[in-house]
């Protein structure tokens, strides 16, 4: 579902500190020289080992490269952080006769309640996983020397002969990899077992210690609450295949039997249970349809209002909490399964990203480079983000904004202080997990 590039334009030079120069491609098709920090040539694989692309509008792949799409790496960052800032805002503790116990404070003030359409991300995650997938999969399966010839451009001997080699070697990664990505899932796996395995341990003593059984189960309860959605985005992943060709036949339908057992599940009459992946399809599906050149700046437009339209009603009429993410104490839940005012805000946050979109916009070569880098420790981020914080409420338990009841602004104000704190803390544990493992990126 690629577009041609025209042949306009000379070839450009582009360098960052550090990189040695490797081929990629302009917006208008051209081929250019950039390099990326560290050696590492700029067509850098996506998430998982394989290459994403970096198209202009109707993403198309010029020169048969494909090259990075730096607003949806941008929009992988911003996602990232808003569960992680969403997480560590609304993860209070109290302490009880058991020990310490989970608290939130939407529970005490809901007028706060709508930040949190603003802070639950995931629909976003699960967009930037669809469009890498189908890039990753075009790049695989259309022949690049196939597209060099039809564009026109021919190469010397031994830049054909390397970039032969380069198509080679992503073809292996994607047909040895479950679902798209080299060698993803294995790091991913790798990761959960450290988080999974080093808590245990320290479970284990604080069982010997004697440490309260209600703390323990806290502490339990926050560690793994991130690893739900790493089981329908890996399923999602596994099915991108007959799912890029169904979006190519019928384009974003294909999405509808998933809104349709939705409203099942909110209705009662469909498990609950089976929301979990449905919920999840519409903004994945909707990747894949923007990684093969649907959606424009007015498409977008039309989905932020209708979006925020069907949002509205649910919350308003439909009887939906405002809030969307759980509250404890609340006899419904929007992630819980993901309701229709997940999907909704997950829509109406996709049609944002794509009215803002500039396809042929890089930014400067210091804010690419960090980008690149927060996308690398994707996986010990969103895996580590909220055992910063235990680590944080065990150090620093005495202090305001961490352990107390957070029942008012003055909770809210310490516990925003204390996000920079957390971020250098977090980025200290991803930066030594992710060198000593090499876990990969989330795609």
């Amino acid at each position: 579902m690629s577009t041609r590039p025209e042949r306009t334009g000379t070839p450009s030079s582009e360098a960052e500190p550090g990189g040695t120069p490797s081929t990629t491609t302009e917006q208008n098709g051209t081929p250019s020289t950039t390099t990326g920090s560290g050696d590492t040539p700029s067509t850098m694989p996506e998430p998982g080992g394989t290459p994403s692309s970096e198209a202009g509008p109707g993403g198309s792949r010029a020169g048969g490269v494909a090259v990075r799409d730096r607003g949806v790496d941008v929009l992988r960052v911003w996602a990232m952080g808003g569960v992680v800032v969403g997480h560590w805002l609304v993860t209070g503790f109290v302490v009880g006769p058991d020990g310490l116990r989970n608290a939130s404070p939407l529970s005490a003030m809901p007028l706060f309640a709508p930040v949190s359409w603003v802070l639950q991300t995931l629909g976003l995650f699960f967009f930037a996983g669809g469009f890498a997938a189908a890039r990753s999969r075009l790049s695989a399966t259309q022949g690049d020397q196939g597209v060099q010839r039809d564009q026109g451009v021919r190469r010397e001997p031994e830049k054909q002969r390397e970039h032969q080699t380069q198509r080679e070697r992503r073809t292996w990664g994607e047909r040895r990899t479950w679902g798209g990505g080299s060698g993803g899932l294995g790091r991913t796996g790798r990761g959960v077992l450290g988080l999974v395995g080093g808590w245990g341990v320290v479970l284990g003593a604080g069982v010997v210690a004697g440490v309260p059984g209600g703390t323990l189960r806290t502490v339990g309860l926050v560690v793994v609450s991130p690893l739900w959605f790493l089981g329908p985005y890996l399923v999602l992943r596994a099915c991108s295949g007959f799912l890029v060709r169904w979006v190519g036949r019928y384009g974003v339908l294909v999405a509808v039997p998933a809104v349709v057992v939705v409203v099942g599940t909110d209705l009662g009459w469909v498990p609950g249970g089976v929301a979990v992946v449905a919920g999840w399809v519409v903004p994945w599906v909707l990747g894949i349809a923007v990684a093969g050149g649907v959606g424009s700046r007015w498409g977008g437009v039309w989905m932020v209002v209708g979006g925020g339209v069907v949002l509205g009603l649910l919350v308003t009429v439909g009887g939906y909490p405002v809030s969307a993410v759980g509250v404890p104490g609340d006899g419904r839940s929007n992630l819980a399964p993901p309701s229709l005012v997940a999907v909704a805000l997950g829509v109406a946050q996709i049609g944002v990203f794509l009215a803002l979109r500039k396809p042929g916009r890089t930014g400067a070569a210091w804010a690419r480079r960090a980008v690149r880098e927060v996308n690398r420790v994707g996986v010990p981020v969103y895996l580590w983000h909220q055992s910063v914080l235990l680590g944080a409420v065990a150090v620093f338990a005495g202090r305001g904004g961490l352990v107390g009841v957070p029942d008012g602004r003055g909770w809210v104000f310490e516990r925003v202080a204390w996000l920079p704190v957390l971020g250098v803390g977090l980025a200290a544990v991803a930066g030594v997990r992710w060198r000593t493992t090499r876990w990969g990126r989330i795609s």
